[in-house]
C-alpha cells in the first residue's frame, strides 16, 4: 500500500510495517508527541511509526525514570524534567525526527516539554482518544492483576483530571490530532498520522 503525506513524502506498507522516506529538507525538525491513557496504544503506534527514515521513539516515562530513579514526595521536580529535555536536544541534533510515547506525570512536565517543542521546527501532537472501560479492559487484556486495577484506575483519573484539560488548552493554540482509537486497529492509526504530518 502506498499513501502520500502532507509533508511531501511517501509511506510503503507491506502488511507489516511501513517504511516512510522523508522528501523534505533534512534540516527541518518534527516532533511528534502521543499521549492518550493507559491502554490506548501510544507504544504500538510509536513503534510502528519510528520505521520513518531518520526517526527515533522515546519513552517520556523511562526518561524520567532513568533521570531520577527514587522521585520525591511530590513526584518529580523541574530538574528531572530539564534532565530529559537536554536528552531530547542531544538527541535532536543527530536524529532529525523525533516521537514521544506517554504522557507527562504533572502540569510542571507538561509546560517543560512544552519548552523544548519551541526549538522543533513541525510540532504535533497525537491524542488517541478512548473510554475509560476500554482502557481498563485493554489493560486486563494485557495481564494486569486484578489488584492493580485500583492503581489502573488511578492513572486513568490522572490523565482525565490533570492532562486532559491541559491538551485541550494547548489545542487551542498549536497542531493537535485526535483520534479515536477505540476501534482501529495500529496500522489505521499510523496512516492517519502520516497523513496528518
Amino acid at each position: 500500500m502506498l499513501l502520500k503525506t502532507n509533508a511531501g513524502g511517501v509511506c510503503f506498507f507491506d502488511g507489516k510495517s511501513f517504511r516512510y522516506k522523508f522528501c523534505y529538507n533534512r534540516a527541518m525538525k518534527t516532533f511528534v508527541w502521543i499521549v492518550g491513557k493507559p491502554g490506548c496504544g501510544k507504544t504500538t503506534v510509536a513503534r510502528l511509526l519510528e520505521n520513518q527514515e531518520d526517526s527515533k521513539v522515546f519513552s517520556y516515562g523511562k526518561l524520567l525514570r532513568e533521570a531520577q530513579p527514587r522521585p520525591g514526595v511530590d513526584g518529580y521536580s523541574l530538574a528531572d524534567y530539564e534532565r530529559v529535555n537536554e536528552i531530547l536536544n542531544m538527541s535532536a541534533m543527530i536524529t532529525p525526527h523525533i516521537i514521544i510515547d506517554g504522557n507527562p506525570y504533572s502540569k510542571l512536565g507538561f509546560d517543560s516539554l512544552s519548552e523544548i517543542m519551541i526549538s522543533f521546527d513541525v510540532i504535533k501532537i497525537v491524542h488517541l482518544k478512548i473510554s475509560d472501560e476500554v482502557a481498563l479492559r485493554r489493560l486486563e487484556a494485557r495481564g494486569f492483576p486484578i489488584h492493580d486495577e485500583e492503581i489502573q484506575q488511578e492513572r486513568i483519573y490522572n490523565f482525565n483530571r490533570y492532562l486532559l484539560p491541559i491538551i485541550r488548552d494547548y489545542a487551542q493554540k498549536h497542531n493537535i490530532l485526535e483520534i479515536d482509537a477505540q476501534y482501529l486497529s495500529p496500522v489505521v492509526i499510523v496512516s492517519k498520522i502520516l497523513q496528518w504530518v
